[in-house]
């Protein structure tokens, strides 16, 4: 893979991210089986998606969780999934942002990134 590939590569993974991110934080609640399999299509992009037997794993263990109390109520185990995913999908979207401006520290690379990441401002 030259370095031009490895950076649309990274670009997409970041644009991925950014847009995963997006959604998670504007879907609303509860965070259901139809949400979470929305957010794996967009993670079939970045070739980062759970796939139907983990997602489902992964729903049935939000069963487990007891709820919170919060300043705004309760939060329950769908919610705590939500943010556990969101967590995740904001540290791989710094990671790659690190990868990127060490393998391309140009301006048009910086650019592009910048282009993708104000999308949502």
């Amino acid at each position: 893979m030259g370095k031009k590939s490895l950076t649309n590569d990274i670009l997409n993974k970041i644009e991925v991210y950014v847009d995963a991110m997006h959604y998670l934080s504007n879907c609303g609640s509860p965070f259901d089986e139809s949400k979470f399999k929305k957010l794996d299509r967009m993670l079939e992009k970045a070739d980062v998606a759970f796939g139907p037997a983990k997602r489902a794993e992964m729903m049935a263990d939000t069963k487990k969780i007891l709820p919170i109390k919060t300043v705004d109520g309760f939060r329950d185990g769908r919610e705590s999934l939500r943010l556990n995913l969101m967590n995740g999908l904001t540290q791989g979207f710094e990671a790659f942002n690190k990868v990127l401006m060490k393998t391309s520290p140009d301006q048009s690379t910086a650019k592009k990134a910048l282009k993708i990441i104000n999308k949502y401002k």
